[in-house]
């Protein structure tokens, strides 16, 4: 099932795509990736943001599921460093018409075909 459409109307994923716009809450998300850079040296921070990433993981790997994944938990970390470049580029670069749709829909989609084993 390609993710741009479920079996009623947009699927989820495609949905939480289309409110992720980094530029509209740029300070929040400067703010976010600082904190993340912060936790490189400071462990109990880490800590902390490891579990609140295991939350999100958790959410992103129902999407992964729902889209057809064979393995959502191993697509969801793929998905999720995708993201994270395309937020950090988004930020660097802001492009008022950037669409992330197209290219977040297209990995989803190839992650969740089947692949022949090597």
């Amino acid at each position: 099932m390609s993710v741009a459409r479920g079996v009623r109307g947009a699927h989820p994923g495609r949905r939480a795509v289309s409110a992720w716009r980094p530029c509209e809450r740029r300070t929040l998300t400067l703010a976010r990736f600082a904190i993340l850079v912060e936790a490189a040296i400071r462990p109990p921070l880490r800590r902390k943001l490891a579990e609140a990433a295991a939350d999100v993981r958790a959410w992103g790997t129902g999407l992964m599921r729902a889209a057809g994944s064979a393995d959502p938990e191993r697509d969801v970390r793929y998905l999720g460093n995708q993201v994270e470049a395309l937020t950090l580029h988004q930020l660097a670069y802001p492009d008022p018409d950037f669409d992330p749709g197209p290219s977040l829909a297209a990995l989803v989609n190839a992650l969740c075909e089947k692949r022949a084993r090597w």
